[in-house]
């Protein structure tokens, strides 16, 4: 009956709800707990960093998830074994391939990305030391975050709610003991080292949960291409590293700019040569598909 179908619905929408919104609930304890701390600024710190980590969360994840979803629904209610696992595969892929590196360009690139954004007035370059610090911790939790999301959507496809819901409390709860137990040596450092363990836990569980994926799919390169995209990103990382101290004006905002500006695009480009030349089918495709303009 129709009411019936609306309560399931119902039903479906809260559970599913909590299972998407655990990085939510987790940067609000969070930030609760940061209030009982007696360090100056650890709830800036901790809102700055949350938000640039969910920066590519929101732009890239959740487009690639959205995108995705119904072909993968499709092939779920079809049963097609093989055909929703080619589509969690590509998902997967293209997560991993642009937020581990995403992750890395945050750490290496932290101080001058909030020095341009957040240095003025009262905050000024100390905090800006500080809140890099939260930052680098936070971005560890990026790419694991984002597979969580991703997997999410997998189990909602086959309208499968109970694992992320038990996901999603497993993540609350580790956050939880694990803010207590960190903030009270580490302060706010503690909290945010918290939250990557809480992305890890959580993450760990849904694709162990998933039917689909096997531990060894993370290896083999005709599924997941694990040791490629960790390559690729590991190189960037070298190349970024070495470029970092760059100063192409004298110290100051300018410079910080400058820096970005050029730094970005070539950390990008090194990662997208680097993954077509590992064979990545995704920017594989990409690249066969571009048509450069016509000249007229």
């Amino acid at each position: 009956t129709p009411s019936l179908e609306l309560s399931k619905i119902n039903q479906i929408f809260w559970v599913g709800a909590l299972g998407a919104a655990v990085l939510q609930v987790n940067i609000l304890v969070s930030r609760f707990l940061a209030f009982s701390l007696d360090e100056t600024g650890s709830l800036s710190y901790l809102f700055l960093s949350s938000r640039l980590v969910e920066l590519p969360l929101g732009v890239f994840v959740i487009s690639i998830s959205t995108v995705l979803f119904p072909e993968l629904s499709k092939s779920a209610s079809q049963k097609d074994h093989k055909l929703f696992s080619l589509h969690l595969f590509r998902g997967l892929r293209m997560t991993s391939a642009i937020t581990i590196p995403a992750a890395v360009g945050l750490i290496i690139l932290a101080e001058p990305i909030l020095s341009i954004l957040f240095n003025w007035g009262m905050f000024g370059q100390n905090e800006v030391l500080l809140a890099t610090e939260v930052l680098e911790i936070s971005a560890c939790g990026l790419p694991f975050y984002a597979v969580s999301t991703f997997l999410v959507k997998g189990f909602h496809s086959k309208q499968n709610m109970k694992v992320p819901l038990q996901a999603a409390i497993l993540s609350m709860s580790s956050n939880i003991f694990f803010s207590i137990l960190l903030m009270q040596s580490h302060g706010v450092h503690g909290l945010a080292w918290a939250n990557v363990i809480a992305a890890v836990t959580q993450s760990f569980l849904l694709y162990w949960k998933t039917s689909d994926l096997k531990w060894s799919f993370l290896f083999k390169k005709d599924q997941l291409y694990m040791p490629s995209i960790l390559i690729s990103s590991c190189l960037m990382a070298l190349l970024l590293f070495s470029l970092k101290d760059w100063s192409p004006l004298e110290y100051g905002k300018g410079n910080d700019l400058v820096k970005i500006a050029g730094l970005i695009p070539l950390g990008v480009l090194t990662n997208f040569c680097s993954l077509f030349l590992a064979g990545l089918p995704e920017v594989r495709n990409l690249m066969v598909n571009f048509k450069p303009p016509v000249k007229l």
